[in-house]
């Protein structure tokens, strides 16, 4: 699962290439569950000229705004990759959902093992609100997370790992390699 600096690469990327503000001139669903909640065909109707107003992060989440009144919210799990290129470039086979932006470009959602989702919303609050508080926002001081803490007995790593808790899961380092059999001194 992308942590949270990878997810904020994406989205500073995307500002980069300055992709806000441009039209979305059409859209193209090659696996269907890639789609949550809405049918692939919805999805591609629903999304075309609309306008991406701002790209955003919210935990995990890839956050677009759209000027349609719609959102689009991307997670994507274990893959990792939304990719920017030009439009006339090859699709990969991994690339399951495929949006044109402006005349030249395709934002690419890349998913080989087929985990990541794309919900298209009205109402982004029904899946973001579920999450906790920010730990990068201005207001979640020191303070604020003792509160937190205060208000559970749960064990600190599956706390810090459980996003209703907080909105981004910190990376878990594997315990060392441990022998069954104590080496020979």
């Amino acid at each position: 699962m992308p942590e949270l600096p990878k997810v904020q690469t994406v989205v500073d990327t995307l500002h980069e290439q300055n992709v806000s503000g441009r039209p979305v001139t059409g859209a193209a669903v090659y696996w269907p569950k890639a789609i949550a909640d809405m049918q692939p065909a919805d999805f591609c109707k629903k999304i075309m000229g609309c306008t991406i107003l701002q790209i955003d992060r919210r935990g995990k989440y890839l956050v677009f705004d759209l000027s349609s009144d719609l959102t689009m919210l991307i997670h994507l799990r274990m893959t990792r990759r939304l990719n920017w290129v030009p439009r006339d470039q090859a699709r990969n086979k991994h690339e399951h959902v495929i949006i044109e932006v402006g005349n030249a470009h395709t934002l690419r959602f890349q998913d080989t093992p087929k985990f990541g989702r794309i919900w298209l919303t009205d109402a982004p609050e029904r899946i973001l609100d579920r999450l906790g508080p920010e730990p990068l926002e201005d207001s979640f001081t020191v303070e604020f997370f003792s509160t937190m803490l205060q208000t559970t007995n749960r064990q600190i790593k599956p706390l810090l790992l459980d996003q209703h808790f907080l909105a981004v899961t910190f990376y878990a380092t594997p315990a060392p390699f441990r022998r069954k059999d104590p080496v020979p001194g």
